[in-house]
């Protein structure tokens, strides 16, 4: 503290001048440039609360991803890929085996194999009178071979009951103009499973889809199936086991 003469109080009835008293005053301090402001520090807790919500988001919307189980996944594969084969090299039996349970109830395995396969379950004729679905031969307009097969996605659904593929087949197509020699052709499929008693089986029906079915089957009439209706998540083949 420093003492300090005031001549500004001198009048006639004071004429000594008075004593002020002059108190340090702290310096302010400049402020350093990198030095977080407040509006930083908001900032970065607001980034904070971001980044936890997104994560919190991220967690909570793979969570129907982790109720299917990668066992599932690699099951119906594997299934998907016998029944592709067997389809190849024509083993009916096999094919037959991998069929639904109410499928089995209604074509019998002899039925099935006078059919070479080709024969399905129509459900868009079901009634209360009739609550089984129709037996469905598809036409075969020319005579096709397939010999090989290609994955192209793999779908399973959240709940893990259903699952579908996208398959090429390559097939040798006999056309009359060819005068009995192949064509080679690309044919498109979706293929549908479902999962009963922990087990998976082909859902062989005829169904209205743009793509070729792989028994042949061409259909118009719309059906609403559920394992069309069901929500799927893709499954990255490259990740599945040979």
């Amino acid at each position: 503290m420093r003492l300090h003469t005031n001549y500004y109080a001198i009048s006639e009835k004071h004429a000594v001048p008075s004593i002020k008293f002059l108190y340090p005053v702290t310096p302010r301090m400049p402020h350093p440039k990198n030095a977080p402001s407040f509006r930083t520090g908001c900032n970065g807790v607001y980034c904070l609360l971001l980044i936890a919500y997104c994560l919190l988001f991220t967690t909570c919307s793979s969570i129907p991803q982790q109720k299917v189980g990668k066992k599932d996944i690699e099951d119906v594969y594997h299934k998907e890929v016998q029944y592709l084969k067997a389809r190849i090299s024509n083993d009916l039996n096999t094919m037959y085996s991998l069929q639904h349970p109410e499928y089995k109830t209604v074509i019998s395995l002899d039925k099935f194999v006078s059919e070479s396969g080709y024969i399905q379950l129509n459900y868009s004729a079901i009634t209360e009178k009739n609550p089984l679905p129709q037996i469905e031969i598809p036409i075969r307009q020319f005579p096709a071979v397939a010999k090989d097969f290609r994955i192209a996605k793999c779908f399973v659904d959240k709940k893990g009951k259903y699952a579908k593929f996208h398959i090429v087949l390559i097939m040798d197509l006999y056309l009359p103009i060819t005068k009995g020699k192949p064509i080679e052709s690309e044919v498109k499929d979706v293929i549908y499973w479902e999962k009963v008693n922990g087990e998976w089986f082909i859902l062989n029906k005829a169904r209205p889809n743009p793509l070729f079915h792989i028994s042949g089957a061409v259909t118009t009439t719309p059906i609403n199936l559920p394992e069309e209706k069901a929500e799927y998540i893709e499954v990255d083949i490259k990740l599945l086991p040979r």
